[in-house]
């Protein structure tokens, strides 16, 4: 049976990283923005404040937690992106040499 023939295209590759990375800079401002709407709770006026308040501010503590994690998925994919980019652009040649300079970690 023949082996599929995989060609993976390093530039267009290496763009979509570039592009998440914007993304993830995109992420990161809004994650100050909601930490900077925790640390100034006068924004929502007086009743609100000391009505639901304490709901609020429970609810923008989750909302950053995940943003963060949002933030720093998304910027480890643009990595992940970036490394897949030199795999790839990898010759045989070079790919052999790697491989024979990781032989003695077995």
């Amino acid at each position: 049976m023949a082996e599929p023939e995989l060609r993976l295209n390093v530039e267009a590759v290496t763009s979509h990283a570039a592009e998440v990375d914007e993304i993830a800079d995109i992420l990161d401002e809004v994650t100050a923005a909601c930490a900077h709407l925790d640390q100034h709770d006068e924004v929502y006026g007086e009743w609100p404040s000391k009505l639901i308040l304490p709901i609020l501010n429970t609810a923008q503590e989750d909302v950053s937690l995940r943003m963060r994690t949002g933030t720093d998925a998304t910027s480890h994919l643009a990595n992940l992106l970036r490394a897949l980019t030199v795999d790839i652009s990898l010759t045989d040649h070079e790919a052999a040499h790697l491989l024979a300079f990781r032989e003695p970690e077995r």
